[in-house]
């Protein structure tokens, strides 16, 4: 029978204030919050259940509020517009599930829905803030002043230096070019030096004073003139540049052969000529061509005459007994070819 449950093990009538369990075994009270309304415990009037089971009042909830007996919360960002509904905040509408800022025409959205406007000498620009003509951004994102030429920024502006004065970065302002000086009167002037005798090793420049001079020279008369050079087979050559010395018997640099002279065979100008070995320091070259001696006729040295021409005189004619001819050389020997006198005969082999 409804209302019926067991107290001390009897079936009973459950008191006011109380319920039959669901299977009459007992009389239970009704919650917190709740009462007993036709035989059930219910939320009193204001409350409803929670998540929990549990009844409660709606309001007390962050956004919440009771719809059809039950407590209801808005989503994320959205409020209670207290007729049973949620919306955004005032200054924000709905995007999809979220409520972002209503933003002006001079703000932009930024990835947590909230507007911002652009930094000092920026303009939005498809929908991002960039910086205004003649200004460019900086490593620290403000835009400053890009200025060109000889100039630089001064209080937020591009400034011009004054007079002959020149840009320097190294000290954010103006200075006299190389060579110049500022006088008294903020002028740049030109520096004169007087030439004085350098140590050695160093050159003397009308601008700079006495300069080292470069790496390759021992001594030099300017810059890219050496008058010495450092390096032993070295020196310089008409430019005044070090060059390896030919003819010293040293191979440097781009030569392939050094006899210690600057012409002998086989090593012209200290490079290999065709048909020709070069080894050794200094060098010595052997022809790759085969020499062949010709053929040696034995001469007497003491010919016989076949007539002996007299002059009117009776005294030979030693023109008649002149005699031309010509040598040939190898590696071994010297052939010597003689043209004489056909009235002269030689005893020889046949």
């Amino acid at each position: 029978m409804p209302g019926l449950g067991r107290i001390n093990g009897v079936c009973t009538l459950c008191p006011p204030g109380t319920q039959a369990s669901g299977d009459g075994s007992a009389c239970a009270a009704c919650g917190d919050n709740q009462q007993l309304v036709g035989g059930q415990c219910v939320c009193n009037n204001g409350y409803a259940l929670n998540a929990a089971k549990v009844c409660t009042i709606c309001s007390s909830l962050p956004n919440g509020f009771l719809i059809n007996g039950a407590c209801s919360v808005c989503p994320s960002n959205l409020i209670y517009d207290g007729n049973q509904g949620c919306i955004c905040p005032s200054g924000k509408v709905l995007q999809g599930a979220t409520c972002v800022s209503q933003c002006k025409s001079d703000e932009l959205l930024d990835s947590q829905g909230n507007c911002y406007t652009c930094g000092h000498n920026q303009v939005i620009s498809n929908g991002k803030c960039v910086c205004i003509n003649g200004y460019t951004l900086s490593s620290c994102g403000i835009c400053v002043s890009s200025c060109s030429g000889n100039q630089f920024m001064y209080q937020g502006m591009c400034a011009t230096c004054p007079l002959s004065t020149v840009y320097n970065a190294q000290i954010n302002g103006c200075f006299c070019p190389t060579g110049y000086y500022k006088d008294n009167y903020g002028v740049c002037q030109q520096l004169v030096l007087k030439p004085v005798d350098c140590s050695a090793g160093q050159y003397f420049d009308t601008n700079l004073g006495c300069v080292f001079c470069p790496g390759q020279c021992k001594t030099c008369k300017s810059s890219g003139q050496c008058v010495t050079c450092n390096l032993n087979g070295y020196t310089p050559n008409v430019q005044g540049i070090c060059a390896p010395t030919c003819g010293d018997g040293l191979i440097l640099g781009g030569e392939t052969c050094d006899t210690g002279l600057n012409y002998s065979p086989g090593c012209i100008i200290c490079q290999i000529s065709s048909n020709w070995t070069c080894s050794g320091q200094p060098s010595a070259c052997v022809s790759n061509i085969l020499s062949v001696a010709p053929t040696q006729t034995q001469v007497n040295p003491s010919p016989t005459p076949a007539s002996t021409p007299n002059n009117n005189s009776g005294v030979m004619n030693l023109q008649s007994l002149y005699q031309s001819g010509n040598a040939t050389v190898n590696s071994n020997n010297v052939f010597v070819t003689l043209k004489t006198n056909p009235t002269f005969t030689f005893d020889g082999p046949s």
